[in-house]
Parts: C-alpha cells; sequence; structure tokens
C-alpha cells in the first residue's frame, strides 16, 4: 500500500523555505562580491592618499622649525602688553622674527632634495608595486610624483627589475593612454614609465608569452603612428610628447618593420630625440635598428639623415667618419653630373646645401684631414648653392662659419 502523499500546503511551504534559502545565498554572494570590489577601491583609495601625503611632506617640511619659537613669541606678548602696554621690547620680537624666514627658503630645497633622494619608504613602495604585478597602482604612483622626475631615475630602474615580468608590467600600465588618456599627468607618467623603463636596459623575462608581447606592442606601434598622422597630417608635425612617447615605446619593444626609415628619422626629429640620444642608447634592441637604418638611408640615398643619425647615436666606430663622408662625396659628384643637363630644383638644392654645410662641420668639429676632401671643391659649391638658393653666401675657409639651425640641430 503506497504510503500517503504529503497534503498541499506542506508541499508549498517546502518549497517556498527552499526559495528563500537560494535568495539568501545568492544575495549573500552578491554582498560578497560588492564587499570585495569595496575593499579593493578603498586599497586604492588608501594607496593615493598615502602617496599625496608623502608629496606634501617632501614639499613641507617647515613643521619641526616651526614649534620652537611659537612658545617664546606667544607668552612673550601677554605678560608685557597686560602691565606695561607701552614697553619697547614689544617691538624687538617682531624684528628678531623678520630675519628667521629669509634663511629658510635656502637651505628647504637642499633638504627636499635629500629627502628624495633618501626616501627608503617611497622606494620600498614602488618595489613592492613592481613585485606584485599591479599596473594600474603603478600608474598612479609615479601620477602623484611627477614632480620628483629625478629621484624616480634613480630608483625606478632597479624597481623594475624586480618585477616577474617587467616587460608584462610596462606594457599593461601604459595601456592604450596614446588613444585616450585619463589626464595630461597620465600621459606624462606612462611617457616616464617608458623613459624609466628604457634606462634600466628594458629587461624581460622569456617565456611562453614572448611572441603575443611582441605582436601586441607591434599593433600599438602601428595604431599609435596612425592615430598621429590622421591627426597631425604627418610625423613630423607631431607634438614633441606625443613623438618622445612613441620613440620610447619602440626602443622598449621594438620597431615595426612596416615603419618607413624616413618617417622614424622625422618622429626622432619631432621629439628632439636627436640632440639627446643617452636614454635611447640604452636600448641594445634600438640601437642595432639604428645602425641598421642609417644603412637603408645610404642605401636610399638619404645621406643628409644618415650622417646626423651617425653623429647623435655616436655609431662613428660603425661608420668611421672619414671613409662615409668621403662616399658620399663621390655619390653627390656622381648624380650631380648625371643631372648636369637638368634644370636643378630648389629643394634638391637645398637638401644638397644642407648636406655639404653638414660635411664641412663634420671636417671642422672631428678634425678630419681637409686635403682628403679638396678634391670635390665643398666651399665653391657651398658658394654656388646658397647664390641659387637665395642664401646668404658662407664659404668655408677652415675657420668656423656660424651655424644654422639644421647644423645646431645635430649637436
Amino acid at each position: 500500500m503506497a504510503p500517503p502523499s504529503p497534503p498541499p500546503a506542506a508541499t508549498a511551504a517546502a518549497s517556498a523555505s527552499c526559495a528563500a534559502v537560494l535568495h539568501s545565498v545568492n544575495s549573500l554572494a552578491s554582498y560578497s562580491d560588492a564587499l570585495a570590489n569595496f575593499l579593493d577601491q578603498w586599497n586604492s583609495v588608501l594607496l593615493d592618499v598615502a602617496s599625496i601625503a608623502a608629496t606634501f611632506a617632501a614639499h613641507f617640511p617647515g613643521p619641526k622649525s616651526d614649534p620652537k619659537p611659537v612658545p617664546e613669541l606667544n607668552p612673550a606678548p601677554e605678560q608685557e602688553q597686560e602691565p606695561v602696554p607701552e614697553r619697547d621690547p614689544a617691538p624687538e620680537p617682531e624684528r628678531e622674527v623678520v630675519p628667521e624666514p629669509q634663511p629658510k627658503p635656502s637651505p628647504n630645497p637642499e633638504r627636499e632634495r635629500e629627502r628624495k633622494d633618501e626616501d627608503p619608504a617611497a622606494a620600498a613602495q614602488l618595489g613592492l608595486l613592481c613585485e606584485k604585478m599591479s599596473p594600474r597602482d603603478l600608474r598612479r604612483f609615479l601620477t602623484a610624483r611627477l614632480a620628483d622626475r629625478e629621484w624616480l631615475r634613480v630608483v625606478g630602474p632597479d624597481a623594475l627589475r624586480r618585477a616577474p615580468d617587467p616587460a608584462v608590467l610596462v606594457l599593461r600600465a601604459v595601456g592604450r593612454y596614446y588613444i585616450c588618456a585619463e589626464s595630461r599627468d597620465a600621459e606624462a607618467a606612462c611617457v616616464l614609465l617608458l623613459e624609466l623603463y628604457v634606462r634600466g636596459g628594458c629587461p624581460r623575462r622569456p617565456g611562453q608569452g614572448e611572441t603575443e608581447l611582441q605582436e601586441e606592442a607591434r599593433e600599438a606601434v602601428l595604431t599609435w603612428r596612425s592615430r598621429l598622422v590622421r591627426v597631425r597630417g604627418r610625423l613630423s608635425a607631431a607634438g614633441t610628447r606625443e613623438a618622445r612617447g612613441l620613440i620610447l615605446f619602440m626602443a622598449a619593444f621594438g620597431v615595426p618593420i612596416e615603419f618607413p626609415p624616413q618617417e622614424l628619422y622625422d618622429l626622432l626629429t619631432a621629439a628632439n630625440s636627436l640632440s639627446c640620444t643617452k636614454v635611447l642608447r640604452c636600448s641594445k634592441l634600438f640601437v642595432k635598428t639604428m645602425r641598421d637604418v642609417v644603412v637603408e638611408m645610404l642605401n636610399r640615398n638619404m645621406y643628409l639623415q644618415a650622417i646626423r643619425i651617425i653623429l647623435a647615436f655616436e655609431f662613428q666606430n660603425a661608420f668611421p667618419l672619414a671613409p662615409t663622408l668621403t662616399h658620399i662625396m663621390e655619390k653627390v659628384e656622381h648624380d650631380r653630373k648625371r643631372e648636369s643637363e637638368e634644370l636643378p630644383l630648389k629643394e634638391r638644392d637645398e637638401e644638397e646645401l644642407a648636406l655639404l654645410r653638414l660635411t664641412s662641420k663634420c671636417v671642422e668639429d672631428q678634425k678630419l684631414c681637409p686635403s682628403e676632401f679638396s678634391s670635390f671643391g665643398i666651399a665653391e659649391r657651398i658658394a654656388l648653392l646658397e647664390e641659387r638658393v637665395g642664401q646668404p653666401k658662407q664659404a668655408f675657409t677652415g675657420t668656423k662659419r656660424k651655424r644654422t639651425t639644421a647644423e645646431v640641430n645635430v649637436q
């Protein structure tokens, strides 16, 4: 005989109880997720507050010296003003207080520099962020300490080497700021982070994700380049900060083969990097790429750009100046004879004039033997081109001439 079925009311009550339990579990799970998210945001807020407090402490170190004069000045007016309000000693403390603030500004910058150079707590915090592979917190830390660039240039490269994978950390921290940065300070922090990574020699941890990392960096470079061309019209018109950021990114992760040598040169010029290549030369990968670029420029008759890169990156050992300049002058002489019957264009004359001026400058500054180049008639050719182009005549007489803007950029 089958057991009696439970009444419908009991079944409904059991179902309602189960539904209530499931609802409570779901509510508890959502509450746990919300609490975890809140704690994550709270930790980020605490990190920002600590960074801001450290910055204020470095810029306003006055509280240590302020408490001393306060107890001496306060009781004096209270005791003197009540019994004898017209005493002469009353203005005397004021005269003593006036010279005291004057010596304070002079030692304060030195103390701030000492604190910046000897800030173990901040350096430890930076190293911990790198060890934990926290790209967002690392970017916030740098944004809060943009005023301490020199201190960061000292401690930053070593801190990045402590990361399990420095290349991934930098790439994730930089993100896609070149498309939409949070602020100008965040953009400056990303450029500074790339500089610190390049200064440290671009450390990497070879692993399984190396190919994916290189492909991601390549796509970022090409996207960045396309954006600059779309916004500015050409790379040579890019702003200094934009061009510097892209140059440092390629120095950190490599130059794609799709990047033309002329555009790379234009980008270096826009970033004013040819006048200061100390940071870029820390990247062995970028130095090797620039050597290949010089060879390609010489093969494409881009002589002026090739000489400027050789001088800027100090490639004299790989490309000795005397043989290189002799080869260039021979090529220029050959091309000139081949095109002697054609009417010379002004652009071509201006480029040849800049090349000859740069060659004469190299002969002077590098103390090369002038007799090796006497057969090319550089001085006479410069005078002829200056008259043809319409620029003031500047003959090369063996003494130093007034340098033009194109020549000053080589330094």
